[in-house]
């Protein structure tokens, strides 16, 4: 920027002195230099156009390295490395052919540059030349306006040098605002209301939701009532695609109801303050996300606790036998992705988060499912004192995770079909019973 503003200053310091020296010759030359803005106008459009190309390009490539690299484990099994190098030929020859064409159009735009004020000189020197001849024109003057365009052309290339980067560097920011500048669909509002108590109820009551907006005939969830309750643990079970997540998204608003409420305590989630909320609910998902850090840090992400703590609930999620196999215990780094450990330690360590956290309300989504039945319901048992006065939502295809729950419900297509005890509902031939005999 500093360059920029010192090429402008010379610029019009030149264009001040050759007006004074030759007013006719200097109209030939702005005429020229009006061309060239003309033909850079042009040129700058194929720049941000091609620019733009290279920092698609780039992006689809790094797509696919990154999910290479992510799923190498699972690429090597299905034995398709081939099909992930073709992608990566095919977005890397696209990647080449979009730089060559804005190097084509940069070298084109800097030739075309330097052609144009070759002629300026050749115009100097041919029609200020003919004014020495005519008397009109001493050579001296002649040689000093020279002197003075040549300041006014050098600092004009570097002024189309600048713009060439600033065309460059605009449509990195474009991209970025353009993600920035998104419409939020989740309405934030800072100074609602905050959750400073105990959560003693969570409802939903008649919420329908559709992620595409279609109408009532494509909601995925339909006329939903629920209700839990603190201190009790509550199971939602059903077929898949039948909207257990969706509830889970909804709950944490990651989407808000496209129709109905959801209320904590009477009142509701959209009147709530979005950080104070998310603050109050914890998900346990079957996807686990751990950092490239030690197991201490990946259960305790605030560092508040202490080692003799950590390590009391790693004995309760049944890390023990892990944590007695590594020399560094739970200062022991896990990888990225924990990578060093199996999917079963992942979930224990992802459930000892929820222990940790002090959040009213726990769910626990498919959250034991790498584990074994026995493993499962030790863990569980473990946990209840910890959970006792909180809400706890228990989301599970394996039903075996929920016969102690004290209410269930059993979710087709988006309704609540029926709800209970595991000992109500099995003595019922409903759809719960037909899960449990396809379950055995």
């Amino acid at each position: 920027m500093f360059n920029l503003i010192t090429n402008i200053f010379t610029a019009v310091f030149s264009i001040g002195f050759l007006i004074s020296m030759s007013k006719d010759l200097l109209a030939i030359v702005i005429l020229i230099e009006l061309i060239l803005i003309f033909i850079q106008n042009i040129m700058r459009k194929h720049i941000s156009h091609e620019t733009n190309n290279i920092r698609k390009a780039h992006g689809y490539l790094s797509n696919i390295v990154q999910e290479y690299v992510s799923n190498i484990k699972n690429i090597v099994v299905s034995k398709s490395k081939l099909k992930f190098f073709k992608s990566y030929i095919k977005r890397e020859k696209n990647l080449m052919n979009n730089e060559v064409k804005l190097n084509l159009v940069i070298v084109g735009n800097m030739s075309i540059t330097r052609i144009l004020n070759g002629a300026i000189t050749v115009v100097i020197y041919g029609y200020g030349g003919y004014k020495v001849i005519n008397g009109q024109l001493s050579v001296g003057e002649l040689i000093a306006f020279q002197q003075y365009t040549n300041m006014l052309i050098g600092p004009c290339i570097n002024i189309i040098r600048s713009t060439n980067q600033i065309v460059q560097a605009k449509v990195s920011i474009d991209r970025v605002y353009s993600v920035i500048d998104e419409e939020i669909d989740i309405k934030v509002e800072n100074n609602a209301f905050k959750i400073n108590h105990d959560i003693n109820r969570v409802e939903l009551k008649d919420v329908c939701f559709d992620y595409n907006g279609f109408g009532k005939e494509n909601n995925v969830l339909k006329n939903l009532n629920m209700i839990f309750k603190k201190g009790e643990t509550t199971a939602i079970v059903g077929e898949s695609g039948c909207g257990k997540s969706t509830i889970v998204s909804l709950l944490y608003r990651l989407w808000d109801v496209t129709d109905g409420e959801i209320l904590i305590d009477g009142v509701d989630i959209k009147d709530i303050n979005l950080k104070s909320l998310r603050k109050n609910i914890h998900i346990v998902n079957q996807e686990v996300f751990l950092f490239d850090d030690t197991i201490k840090n990946n259960i305790d992400f605030r560092e508040k606790l202490s080692y003799e703590e950590v390590l009391k609930i790693c004995n309760i999620v049944g890390l023990n036998d892990l944590l007695g196999s590594l020399e560094n215990g739970i200062d022991t780094v896990i990888g990225e992705k924990g990578v060093k450990i199996s999917g079963g330690q992942k979930q224990r360590i992802q459930i000892a988060r929820a222990i940790v956290s002090s959040s009213k309300v726990v769910i626990l989504d498919e959250a034991t499912s790498a584990l074994d039945n026995i493993s499962q319901n030790k863990i569980l048992n473990n946990i209840n004192n910890y959970i006792k006065d909180k809400i706890v939502i228990v989301i599970a295809h394996r039903l075996s995770t929920i016969k102690d729950a004290n209410n269930i419900y059993v979710l087709e297509k988006g309704q609540v079909v029926e709800s209970g005890s595991d000992e109500d509902l099995s003595s019922e031939n409903g759809l719960y019973k037909g899960l449990i005999m396809a379950s055995n």
